[in-house]
């Protein structure tokens, strides 16, 4: 790419390839090339990153098998815990297994394994560091018949599906401005409220959030019984539009989905823009 003003960090250099909504959420086609490759780079590693890799997301990428940066479809429950605390990897075919552990207590040693032979070279290893030579190891095991039997666990598991609004909020900050400069070029970028957001994505491209930006909401639920009947359309949509406030307007909606659907001014003086009551949208295909 050549040269160019990156509209995150304000310089001119070289630009590359930005999906304004994440690649990963099935986003081929709406893009721009007037990001730097730091600022990209930081973007999605502390923006987009929270949105794209929160359980609540991964299971709607696994259901329609959108590939991660690594090129796998995410197994959104991959890791979660039993009602001891311990940690319970699953599998892409569902099945369970509890991470070793060892715990002691006194002279009582506890191990969680998913068999027999790995618990017994834990308990080895265990002593061996405590001094005790492999003959006496042996003969402990076999005389207090450590490891009667091997139990079958099928763990309950738990899974955390907090949500922090605020970094979801930074995300649809995100996309709605590079949406407001993708339609509307240099004069949405001088905008006043245009350069404090550009401000805050810049900071937290590098990992600092201490900026925050009031004007990012859910959607409103008229707009949301709307989307709820087009549930199951394959697609992403954003629009721009002036509200009776007279303030530009970007509504990001995602998977067509209320919980991911948001509505972010990107300027306090739509009039300048002309719009008018015009609707301007974006329907952007999932593939």
């Amino acid at each position: 790419m050549d040269e160019s003003l990156c509209i995150i960090c304000g310089t001119v250099k070289k630009g590359t390839e930005e999906h304004i909504i994440p690649k990963s959420l099935g986003n081929e086609s709406l893009k721009i090339y007037c990001v730097c490759k730091e600022c990209n780079s930081g973007l999605g590693a502390n923006v987009d990153s929270y949105l794209v890799n929160h359980m609540f997301t991964q299971i709607i990428r696994q259901s329609l098998g959108l590939k991660g940066q690594s090129g796998e479809v995410p197994n959104p429950f991959k890791k979660g815990y039993d009602r001891e605390g311990n940690i319970v990897h699953v599998n892409g075919d569902f099945v369970p297994r509890t991470l070793p552990r060892l715990e002691q207590v006194g002279t009582k040693v506890r191990i969680t394994a998913p068999s027999r032979e790995l618990a017994l070279t834990m308990l080895r290893k265990k002593l061996s560091r405590q001094g005790f030579s492999d003959v006496q190891i042996e003969q402990y095991i076999e005389r207090e018949n450590i490891i009667r039997e091997e139990n079958v666990h099928h763990p309950e598991i738990r899974y955390d599906m907090t949500v922090d609004l605020n970094k979801f909020y930074l995300s649809a900050l995100k996309i709605a401005y590079e949406y407001g400069y993708h339609k509307l070029g240099k004069l949405f970028y001088n905008d006043e409220t245009a350069q404090y957001i550009r401000m805050i994505l810049f900071n937290a491209s590098n990992g600092n959030f201490d900026y925050t930006y009031e004007k990012v909401r859910l959607l409103p639920s008229f707009m949301t019984h709307i989307i709820e009947k087009a549930q199951g359309v394959n697609c992403h949509m954003l629009f721009l539009h002036q509200d009776t406030a007279n303030q530009l307007i970007v509504d990001v909606i995602l998977f067509m989905t209320p919980v991911l659907s948001f509505s972010v001014c990107i300027s306090n003086n739509a009039l300048k823009y002309r719009i008018g009551n015009e609707f301007i949208t974006e329907i952007v295909p999932i593939q």
